[in-house]
């Protein structure tokens, strides 16, 4: 009672080259990534970019709501406006790009 597999790869099944990887449409996520890697230069400087005015924007907001004074530091506001960036470069760099 043996049973034969056929084994397929690219190379011999002509159709597999027109099927997609994932079986899914890649999410908005996926597809940020990939933008962010065909800019030229490094994709770190992105991140660094993104972080920067996210930083920059999230007080901002909190300044012009009235909930703390112009100009005055607030640290929750700080973590807030880092973590948006960083969590992006960590999913872009923890294998969203390989998937």
């Amino acid at each position: 009672m043996s049973e034969s597999i056929a084994v397929t790869s690219p190379a011999s099944d002509p159709a597999a080259a027109d099927r997609p990887d994932h079986p899914y449409a890649p999410s908005w996520l996926h597809m940020l990534v990939a933008f962010v890697v065909r800019l030229p230069g490094p994709s770190w400087v992105v991140y660094v970019v993104a972080w920067v005015v996210a930083t920059l924007l999230w007080p901002a907001q909190v300044w012009s709501s009235g909930r703390v004074a112009i100009g005055t530091f607030d640290p929750v506001s700080a973590y807030w406006g880092f973590l948006a960036p960083a969590l992006l470069w960590a999913a872009a760099s923890r294998g969203l790009r390989r998937s």
